[in-house]
């Protein structure tokens, strides 16, 4: 028997009542009321059932591996693949980061060396297995919505820039090619949906409601739903809501406490959308936040590049090529499509998954900067459910695709500790020790 296993035993005895309470999670009563019929209202029936696996589609995955050496720098492994039935497309990319980042710094850079892999796999892929639809892994809209930075890693500043050089590349072949774009989010802890539930209910509220705010607090309400900031933690405008006791007041009150720390979507449709099915298409919208840098910079190119990119500059050893590449950029991030969202629940017992599209795929020709706030759209999405029913394999393979991107390209610890450390010191003629903390018997 593992030595800890009575420990955890006799802990979980201990602890059993206080344990099952936290899985017994359930939702605010309140919310449920106030949100309830509204959530059943954006709630559909999946009319298309595909049986068989459409043989036009390619799948990518990326996977990632770090590891912090004796030095203070870190080694890191990332790899992408991208697939059809019967071909692959593999990139792989390997280097060392100076010490002293900060953990946030590393993270943030390599996520986006993941990601601008994954999109650099997609776009070979696409152009060289071909297809009819690209299937990636994760959101979307998240990874269009940031402006292109200097990395906080020496010799790599521009990992940001070549992300998006990438992406806006791959998405305009594909828009010229017809091939459509579908995003898959398995784990999604975005809360786009219930922020939109939010701001429904609430403009139907203060249409019913007898006492009128003024045009200039209602907008305020409708904004900070979308973006909460300290006006809302520091509870006064709801307060002031609360002070005219109407009842439709009150519930407006309610919901912007909710829409402080609002559950996510998935939690919520766990709650409240039972079954298969799938939610009303959403053209999401920017933070004002997000919008006013990415407007600031088409506005003013030279100040963003010399904010953005200050470090760039002082190493760079030309520095008018570096600003005749942002004067490049730039303009282009005017174009980057706006994204479709919803949730789809695949099978009645499975966990949703989040689904985003550009917004060309059903001819929304808006960018992602344009819409102030969510919209429900009205769209054809049977040809993208044809795709996810025939790609769907069951509870434990929710796309067959990616499911099986992800087990081509994920890192094993062995792979990394032992097949890639030998080969990297093998090639540099060094040896590469990891930190005490990390550190096993190893024998060169």
């Amino acid at each position: 028997m593992p030595e800890y296993l009575p420990d955890l035993v006799e802990v979980i005895r201990r602890k059993k009542q206080a344990l099952t309470k936290s899985l017994d999670f359930e939702l605010d009563g309140s919310l449920v009321d106030q949100l309830g019929n509204t959530a059943s209202m954006h709630w559909h029936e999946i009319s298309i059932d595909e049986k068989n696996p459409p043989s036009d589609v390619v799948g990518t995955d990326g996977s990632q591996s770090a590891r912090v050496l004796w030095n203070g720098s870190i080694w890191w492994v990332v790899r992408a693949v991208a697939l059809s039935r019967s071909q692959r497309v593999r990139i792989l990319d390997t280097g060392f980061t100076q010490p002293g980042l900060t953990e946030q710094d590393f993270r943030w850079y390599l996520g986006t060396k993941m990601e601008d892999l994954e999109n650099k796999a997609a776009f070979e892929g696409i152009r060289d297995l071909g297809g009819k639809w690209l299937l990636l892994d994760g959101s979307l809209f998240g990874r269009l919505q940031m402006l292109p930075i200097e990395s906080a890693i020496v010799g790599d500043r521009f990992v940001y820039l070549d992300y998006y050089e990438t992406i806006l590349d791959l998405l305009e072949y594909c828009r010229q090619k017809h091939i459509g774009v579908i995003s898959i989010s398995k784990d999604s802890r975005i809360k786009h949906f219930v922020r939109f539930l939010i701001l429904e209910k609430v403009g139907e509220l203060m249409k019913s409601a007898t006492h009128r705010l003024s045009f200039e607090k209602c907008n305020l309400i409708q904004r900070e739903i979308l973006s909460p900031s300290m006006i809302l933690e520091d509870t006064s405008l709801i307060d002031e809501i609360r002070g005219s006791g109407e009842k439709e007041w009150l519930e407006v009150a309610d919901l912007l406490q909710m829409a402080i720390q609002p559950v996510s979507d998935h939690v919520l449709m766990q709650h409240m959308l039972k079954g298969k099915g799938y939610t009303s298409p959403i053209l999401l919208n920017m933070t004002e936040q997000a919008r006013s840098s990415l407007e600031s910079a088409f506005r003013n190119s030279d100040h963003y590049l010399s904010t953005r990119f200050k470090r760039a500059l002082q190493e760079s050893d030309d520095k008018q090529a570096l600003r005749k590449r942002i004067s490049k950029m730039l303009p282009r991030l005017k174009e980057i499509p706006s994204v479709i969202s919803f949730h789809t629940r695949l099978h009645p017992k499975d966990t949703p998954l989040r689904i985003d599209i550009p917004g060309w795929m059903v001819n929304i020709d808006k960018r992602i900067w344009e819409p102030q706030r969510p919209a429900e759209v009205s769209c054809d999405l049977t040809e993208v459910f044809r795709v996810l029913t025939g790609g769907y394999g069951g509870l434990q393979n929710y796309n067959i695709w990616q499911k099986r991107a992800d087990e081509i390209v994920r890192l094993s610890r062995d792979t990394v500790d032992n097949l890639y450390r030998l080969a990297i010191e093998k090639e540099l003629g060094t040896r590469i020790d990891f930190e005490r903390g990390y550190r096993r018997v190893y024998y060169p």
